[in-house]
């Protein structure tokens, strides 16, 4: 399945300080911006034994969704032929346990526009997905007999059940469109998808939001939802959103851009909420203005950039440390389970949680004290894209299926020497590559390397060892090198493996060697 590495690029107060926060001062080498006054909390501490669990979210029982995809560009465009090798969109859809593939919509819309799918669970083609708790989804162009044709894809979206209502017969029908980039708009009626107003809002500057709309004019709100908004839940949101309203006004034309009076901060969710100025039905349009531009921006780089070797956990026998880098989240909040294998897997889902605290230069942190030797985590992100659960992208150990870190004690697990191991070249230590046009790149996979039956070294076939085993030639002509030994000869300085990190795979059913 073709998956798409989104950075945890993850969005927290307006509250303005005289000075600038403790740890993120310039030094003289840094280049001399703005200063980013936002206040950070103070690093948190908290004891695992006084941690309370927290109740699961209910999942519903859902029976069948109905899909429903919608865009203005009329390209959705039904296709009729035997072949399939016609223009037009799908739905591509996976669950956990079920490998992603392509379904062609049940029906399009004359004029391109809308076309709809129905997965009923309760049916022997997609049994497969009862009992989950998500549902995957990319809208992508249809494959032909020769091309997989990933052109014009949108970005995975994730449909957790437990965000929505069900019907009384375990149906859930939801609308979807584009959203700002690849990603996909979700609603809960057609009506939400037909209106009009700002599609897209993104920072050009720290102080100015470019926008794009489909209405001759709107008048707009501009909200910032800082950690304290995302901490209640979805009901006292709704109740106190008005606390964060930051702006208002009117815009007008195709595209008009929006002044802030302060520089914007990037732990912070800006929400534009728009209204046709022409419309009765009352209904509004939402779109979350993207900070995408100015990740190159001089700024970003001297307050929101992270160069420690710490993120991820740093386990001892007395505390656990987490730090994970999610410069543009709202919130994370850090999950301990006791088990690592989900429950529809067959695990458990038993975990406490705790919030996470901002501490600068786009960090998370979070200290717990206690033994959680062989406990597994995970981590609750709040931000642009809402509040979805995510495994820690600097974990080293995890679960089944990947689905959550693993808390363990590296010391039982590196080998002596592990972090202080020097880069060799010719057989000198410490010789440092000065730039990328140095590099003579061989990329190789660690158990095809030695699985042919020409390989005849001593170890076992497939295995890091075999990878590094010298002496080894072909069974056929011992004047021929193979293995480590024929890397060596190619006069390659720089090895690429693939893969040697967790896959997105079934390790419910799969044997590897």
């Amino acid at each position: 399945m073709r998956k798409h590495f989104k950075p945890l690029i993850l969005l927290a107060t307006l509250f303005l300080a005289s000075s600038l926060a403790t740890g993120v001062a310039p030094t003289a080498s840094q280049p001399v911006v703005e200063p980013d006054e936002v206040l950070y909390d103070d690093p948190s501490i908290v004891a695992f034994d006084e941690m309370k669990p927290t109740a699961q979210t209910e999942i519903p029982d859902v029976k069948s969704v109905v899909l429903h995809y919608h865009n203005d560009d009329g390209a959705c465009g039904k296709d009729t032929t035997s072949t399939g090798s016609a223009g037009g969109r799908a739905f591509y859809v996976w669950t956990t346990g079920v490998p992603g593939k392509e379904y062609m919509p049940d029906s399009v819309s004359p004029n391109g526009q809308d076309m709809n799918f129905t997965l009923d669970f309760t049916s022997e083609k997609f049994s497969g997905f009862y009992g989950k708790t998500k549902l995957m989804l990319i809208i992508k162009y249809r494959a032909s007999p020769t091309d997989e044709n990933w052109s014009g894809q949108s970005s995975d979206t994730e449909i957790s059940y437990g965000d929505y209502t069900v019907d009384g017969a375990g149906k859930l029908e939801l609308w979807t469109m584009p959203g700002s980039g690849s990603d996909l708009a979700i609603f809960l009626s057609e009506a939400a998808t037909k209106v009009c107003g700002v599609t897209s809002a993104k920072f050009i500057t720290w102080k100015t939001i470019a926008c794009t709309s489909t209405a001759a004019s709107v008048t707009y709100d501009l909200y910032a939802f800082d950690a304290t908004y995302w901490k209640v839940d979805a009901t006292s949101r709704a109740s106190i959103q008005k606390w964060y309203l930051i702006a208002r006004g009117e815009g007008s034309g195709a595209s008009f851009n929006i002044t802030l009076p302060h520089s914007a901060h990037i732990n912070i969710v800006y929400s534009l909420i728009s209204l046709d100025a022409n419309s009765t039905t009352g209904l509004t349009k939402t779109a979350t203005v993207s900070f995408e531009p100015l990740y190159d921006d001089e700024r970003f780089e001297t307050y929101y950039t992270y160069d420690g070797g710490d993120l991820g956990v740093t386990y001892s026998p007395t505390q656990s440390s987490f730090k994970v880098w999610a410069p543009t989240a709202g919130l994370v909040a850090l999950r301990v389970y006791t088990n690592g294998t989900p429950s529809e897997l067959g695990g458990s889902d038993s975990f406490k949680a705790y919030n996470m605290a901002y501490t600068g230069h786009g960090i998370w942190a979070l200290t717990v004290t206690g033994m959680l030797l062989s406990y597994y985590y995970t981590y609750l992100v709040s931000n642009s894209a809402g509040t979805n659960e995510v495994v820690d992208p600097y974990a080293t150990a995890c679960g089944v299926n990947g689905r959550r870190g693993m808390i363990y004690d590296k010391s039982y697990t590196n080998p002596t020497g592990w972090n202080d191991l020097p880069l060799v070249w010719d057989g000198v230590p410490g010789y440092d590559i000065k730039t990328p046009q140095e590099l003579s790149i061989y990329e190789v996979h660690v158990q095809d390397f030695t699985g042919d039956s020409s390989w005849n070294g001593t170890e076992q076939k497939g295995t890091y060892k075999a990878f590094v085993e010298p002496g080894t030639r072909l069974a056929s002509d011992a004047t021929v090198t193979t293995g480590y030994d024929h890397l060596n000869e190619l006069g390659v300085n720089a090895i690429q493996l693939l893969p040697v990190f967790d896959h997105d795979n079934d390790e419910t059913k799969s044997s590897f060697l």
